[in-house]
């Protein structure tokens, strides 16, 4: 069964280079209210730079998905369309998986689509950092064992808003410039509230620090992680399915928020799919 499903792009988090420092909701009592007026300003600015980033990419995505046992709706930007199967399998064994443990991955922070990256550090609990034994590479080992969590502008504890959105992982693919068509995200062993549920996917053909530069990436998919009605600890979502015509050596995926208020973002495995 086909099913599609249409991003709503004015509930998307956003990003504003020009304020970083300031992007983290207060703990203190108002936290609510700030809350409000974060995804107000948020809500304004991603129409805008949306709107921006993806008219340069625009002509490369198809308007419509063909196929008999779907149907397609396209959002005014970009079309996002879903393969829905009658269970959460893990990782799917009937598509050729793309990522690799040889690759070359690596954790990031401060991110958004089109914008520059930091990367992330392996320590402990602080700002922009991971657990040593939970590191990017984790999320790319094919074991639903392991995990990546990564805390992005917040420290461990915090449960503050915005925790955990706009980190994700660098992705160098040595197989050489693939079609990716696919994505599938599996979750973590705890924590239900930490699990992404919007994303987005980017590629270049760009290498190493040149990834840092928002302006090596191309927008291939943005919305839906399929986590958000929740799987279950260790178990993925289905694959997420969309047109794309232009093959990229390396990936970014980014998070653009996660179920709840909490401290971080985690998951145990992301896969592209393709050829």
């Amino acid at each position: 069964m086909m099913q599609t499903s249409k991003v709503d792009v004015q509930n998307l988090p956003t990003y504003n280079p020009s304020t970083r420092s300031n992007r983290i909701c207060d703990l203190a009592s108002k936290r609510k209210l700030t809350c409000m007026i974060y995804f107000t300003i948020i809500t304004i600015l991603i129409v805008v730079g949306s709107v921006i980033s993806f008219y340069a990419s625009s002509k490369r995505l198809k308007k419509t998905a063909k196929s008999t046992s779907s149907s397609s709706v396209v959002n005014e930007q970009f079309e996002v369309t879903t393969i829905v199967t009658d269970t959460r399998s893990l990782i799917n064994k009937d598509l050729p998986p793309l990522i690799t443990p040889n690759d070359t991955i690596y954790g990031v922070y401060e991110a958004f689509m089109g914008y520059n990256s930091t990367i992330a550090s392996p320590y402990t609990n602080g700002t922009g950092q991971y657990h040593l034994d939970e590191s990017p590479s984790n999320a790319c080992d094919g074991n639903i064992a392991t995990k990546y969590v990564n805390f992005g502008l917040c420290a461990a504890d915090a449960h503050i808003c915005g925790c955990g959105s706009q980190t994700g992982l660098h992705i160098e693919l040595k197989r050489g410039a693939p079609l990716v068509t696919g994505f599938q995200i599996c979750t973590g062993d705890d924590y239900p509230g930490r699990d992404p549920i919007l994303v987005t996917l980017e590629g270049s053909n760009h290498s190493g620090t040149d990834l840092l530069v928002g302006s090596s990436w191309s927008l291939i998919y943005v919305g839906d992680s399929d986590l958000k009605s929740d799987p279950g600890r260790h178990k993925c979502g289905t694959i997420q399915m969309f047109p794309n015509s232009n093959r990229y050596k390396s990936y970014r995926f980014l998070i653009l928020s996660v179920r709840q208020v909490l401290d971080c973002a985690q998951y145990s495995e992301l896969q592209l799919y393709g050829y």
